[in-house]
């Protein structure tokens, strides 16, 4: 070990474990945090306070994904430089932390959805072990149907125009719900480095609240001074808002020519507050049971390995269940002729939204 490096708690997701909550705690108490020796990098985030640069940083050069292709590089050269200068940067920045702080962490849920090859996990632990002296990996991990049903509900936020709740085996979710495969993948890459696996249920965490059992796990310990009301997780979106967002999406995708659609704003947010008293999505009986069918056997080796004293993994839930596949294009005829309308209303407040601050940046 080497005296003046810092350890590192490197919190890895999983992607809908309420790790958007766990990154606005960390950003809104980074003076706080300070004060106890723990370093938490602006550098690495982006405005959510995901600090998902460092995924980028291990990335290989063919992935490009939502981040690389909005920054804009005219060429791979200038994406391999801007990777040196973020690396050269995230150097001095440890560097400078070390006369204050012992420990860093860093959260992104991108670490593991993002960094799907043995070579990117490995030269992620390559370009850490440089860096850091004792490597903690918290990871949360969350039951695979709970986790689809979240991650419909995200694609629809995402623009994206899904039409029913994934198949279990979808790339995306099998990705992150085979939770056997990820502790697997990460061991290997990450040899010789302790792993605290987390079930994210509120009845499994300390005190059923996600910040306190974080803290716990990262040796963390909040005062009465700590921003505590910034914690928030993304809320799923109800089974009208689903709807609607999935039929807008076509009309306001996200990207257009690969570039930020300023018709779109902050559609999704907006569909999310008036649609937010609905019913709930809801899966059909044959669903979940697929769901637990296809990911019992690697359900079962994490009981067995990390959680023997449970009976089973998952607690049991009571559900109400869908009387059949609900698909989202469902949609009846008044709210198509609704949303129509609204579409061109969206359309022409956001083009004179853009006007006007085209205007107030010419004059300012």
């Amino acid at each position: 070990m080497t005296p003046n490096k810092p350890d590192l708690v490197l919190h890895i997701g999983t992607e809908k474990t309420g790790t958007t909550t766990i990154q606005n705690f960390l950003k809104a108490n980074r003076d706080q945090l300070r004060r106890q020796s723990v370093y938490v990098s602006e550098d690495l985030m982006i405005p959510s306070g995901n600090q998902r640069w460092l995924a980028a940083l291990a990335y290989n050069a063919t992935r490009i994904d939502e981040l690389i292709s909005t920054q804009g590089y005219r060429s791979k050269a200038e994406r391999d430089q801007d990777m040196v200068n973020r690396y050269e940067r995230l150097k001095q920045e440890i560097e400078a932390s070390t006369s204050d702080c012992k420990r860093w962490i860093i959260s992104s849920e991108h670490l593991q959805s993002r960094l799907t090859t043995d070579e990117e996990i490995h030269r992620l632990y390559q370009l850490l072990k440089e860096l850091f002296n004792e490597i903690t990996i918290v990871l949360y991990i969350r039951n695979p149907v709970d986790t689809a049903i979240s991650l419909l509900s995200m694609f629809c936020v995402y623009g994206d125009v899904l039409e029913q709740l994934p198949e279990p085996s979808q790339r995306h979710v099998d990705l992150i719900c085979n939770h056997a495969r990820i502790l697997e993948q990460w061991q290997k890459n990450f040899p010789k480095t302790k792993i605290k696996l987390r079930l994210f249920e509120k009845d499994r965490l300390n005190e059923g609240d996600l910040i306190k059992d974080f803290c716990g796990q990262a040796h963390i310990t909040p005062g009465a001074d700590w921003n505590l009301k910034a914690q928030h997780s993304n809320e799923r979106l109800t089974l009208k808002g689903m709807r609607y967002l999935h039929h807008l999406n076509g009309r306001f995708p996200p990207l257009v020519h690969g570039n930020k659609n300023p018709e779109r704003g902050n559609l999704a947010a907006y569909v999310h507050n008036f649609t937010k008293q609905e019913e709930p999505f809801r899966i059909t009986l044959e669903q979940q049971q697929a769901y637990e069918q296809h990911y019992a056997e690697s359900n079962e080796t994490i009981r067995g390995r990390y959680f023997p004293n449970q009976s089973t993994l998952w607690s049991e839930k009571t559900r109400q269940y869908a009387d059949s596949t609900i698909k989202l294009s469902d949609i009846d005829n008044i709210d198509l002729a609704c949303l129509k309308m609204f579409a061109e209303v969206w359309a022409t407040t956001q083009q004179q939204s853009q006007k006007i601050r085209t205007i107030q940046q010419l004059l300012s």
